[in-house]
């Protein structure tokens, strides 16, 4: 005689872990230094884990985000320093048989500077009856409430107030880590001048590049909004 005994059934999985991309979906500008979801459903009775994966060159090469477990959906991504209106996500996604699958986002998605704000507290103190000295807070912030900091501030001056129309200013330079800046022999121009403080941030070098040509330039003047069709993009952040 001869006794046997019935094990268990022995599973065995062969299929491909299903995955889908919810968000981002395409389209979207997200600010560097915010927090932004992404979303994705991960669908397999034995997932294990997964990865998150971004390409700031269109999908030619990816950075690893974070590894994530077989539970999650959703994870919140401090969105890093890398502008790029080339960017895509790539879902990475493992069963305990070994079985894995990858899905990457079909349209491509913006990473950008977001645009200093303006800055407050603007001061106007004159010294020895012939200079002007200009002061300002430090900008810590971006349009959007985000905290940045500024490459530095440019100055510009006006006969008549910057509000009346779209008139045309004068360069006086540019200040990149002080909060105050000193106009010599602003006093002897006639009845004075109006001053204009801009915060910028430049990722590309069109800003540096302005004032390149302002500097060898200097009897040529823009208007306002000239400026800020210049040095304005998803590129550049852009001034405000």
């Amino acid at each position: 005689m001869i006794g046997f005994g019935t094990s268990s059934p022995v599973p065995n999985d062969n299929i491909d872990p299903q995955l889908s991309l919810l968000a981002p979906s395409g389209g979207e500008t997200w600010y560097i230094g915010d927090t932004q979801q992404i979303i994705w459903n991960a669908s397999d009775t034995n997932l294990s884990h997964g990865q998150l994966w971004y390409s700031y060159n269109g999908g030619e090469t990816y950075v690893l985000i974070s590894d994530f477990a077989a539970a999650t959906d959703v994870y919140p991504w401090e969105i890093p320093p890398n502008p790029s209106q080339n960017t895509r996500i790539k879902i990475s996604a493992f069963d305990a048989f070994g079985n894995s699958d990858s899905l990457e986002s079909t349209d491509l998605f913006s990473i950008i500077w977001d645009t200093p704000l303006s800055p407050n507290g603007i001061s106007i103190y004159t010294l020895n009856g012939v200079d002007v000295i200009i002061t300002w807070q430090e900008v810590t912030s971006s349009v959007h409430a985000l905290p940045i900091s500024p490459d530095g501030y440019i100055l510009f001056s006006n006969e008549i107030p910057f509000e009346i129309g779209d008139n045309l200013f004068e360069f006086l330079g540019e200040v990149s880590s002080d909060t105050s800046f000193t106009h010599f022999g602003t006093l002897s121009i006639g009845n004075g001048l109006f001053y204009r403080v801009v915060a910028y941030k430049d990722t590309d070098g069109r800003v540096a590049d302005l004032i390149s040509f302002i500097k060898r330039n200097p009897e040529q003047k823009i208007s306002y909004s000239e400026f800020q069709t210049i040095i304005s993009s998803p590129s550049s952040g852009g001034a405000k």
